[in-house]
């Protein structure tokens, strides 16, 4: 799993359109992370870490998964089934009182 130290966080304000699509930041029929793109949208040591991923040799379409699930699905039951998974991990509703 990609994580990033929590110092690496900077949040900017993004250029118009959002956050970008995966297929956004790197430079097409080259195989490669878009160097321009990245430093658009992110900050230098985010940038680095995203370039330490390695890419596909094949062009990959973009889509959304839902890791909590095997088939990568979203459902209102998923959630509820995390939702209630964390709160026993936190310890219930008696951690906040």
């Amino acid at each position: 799993m990609f994580q990033l130290d929590p110092p690496c966080y900077n949040p900017r304000i993004l250029p118009e359109g959002g956050d970008p699509l995966v297929s956004e930041i790197i430079s097409q029929g080259e195989g490669r992370w878009s160097d321009e793109r990245l430093h658009q949208w992110f900050d230098p040591p985010t940038c680095r870490a995203i370039k330490a991923i390695p890419l596909p040799r094949w062009d990959v379409s973009d889509k959304l998964i839902w890791h909590f699930t095997a088939d990568g699905v979203f459902s209102v039951k998923s959630a509820y089934h995390l939702a209630v998974d964390l709160d026993r991990r936190r310890g219930g509703w008696r951690a906040l009182g």
